[in-house]
């Protein structure tokens, strides 16, 4: 069976991929698995409470348009 991570830590986690801007970097420093990280990553609970994640290099109209194709 895999290790159980706790919330906090997920939030960590995903804080640490922005922070060092890349999931692979962050995986390796935290010893897990950089597609679980990438997973938690786009959860809704790790983004801002949306299903897709804050790009803030995109347009208003970007990011709307980002938003439609997801549904």
């Amino acid at each position: 069976m895999g290790r159980l991570f706790e919330e906090p830590f997920k939030k960590m986690a995903v804080e640490l991929c922005y922070v060092k801007e890349s999931v692979f970097s962050a995986a390796k420093e935290l010893d897990i698995d950089a597609d679980l990280l990438s997973k938690w990553r786009r959860g809704p609970q790790f983004s801002g409470g949306t299903l897709v994640p804050k790009n803030n290099k995109l347009s208003p109209w970007g990011r709307e348009l980002r938003e439609l194709k997801r549904d």
